[in-house]
């Protein structure tokens, strides 16, 4: 049998190195993709009192990193068969999405079968505000800064 020689040793590295990164890349773009337009970091189901919507709260790491990252908290409003489609100001069940601030998540709450209260405490400005959803009243309530 044939001893490798160093430089077959050099191209089979190189080749099984790039296939590795190639495999990586695949992964972290399903990953991506499957959640369509984010990486899912939580996610806290509100139902409707009479269960006929739901509304999902979730946190969104945007996933692009090298300085591009965010992080986002949004609203989903849906029914409960649908699942939550695209995130972002362009998903359709969206609708409500703010850049994110550490631990200070928004408050959701059913106030009727046909009410729903978002509360945010954010020094940003949300970056979709719905209202009314699909017959759903959506009210906006801004929280005053913790200390105030």
């Amino acid at each position: 049998m044939k001893t490798p020689t160093r430089k077959s040793l050099i191209a089979i590295a190189l080749v099984g190195g790039s296939l590795g990164a190639l495999l990586g890349l695949r992964a972290l773009w399903e990953g991506t993709r499957k959640t369509q337009g984010g990486i899912v970091q939580q996610s806290t189901l509100f139902q409707s009192p009479d269960s006929r919507w739901q509304a999902t709260l979730e946190h969104i790491d945007n996933g692009l990193g090298f300085g591009l990252g965010a992080l986002y908290d949004e609203v989903h409003l849906h029914g409960p068969e649908a699942s939550v489609g695209r995130h972002g100001a362009s998903g359709s069940s969206v609708v409500f999405n703010i850049k994110s601030q550490g631990g200070a998540h928004p408050r959701v709450q059913w106030l009727s079968p046909n009410h729903l209260l978002i509360e945010y405490r954010n020094p940003h400005k949300p970056g979709k505000c719905i209202t009314p959803f699909q017959g759903i009243t959506i009210e906006y309530r801004p929280l005053p800064a913790p200390g105030r």
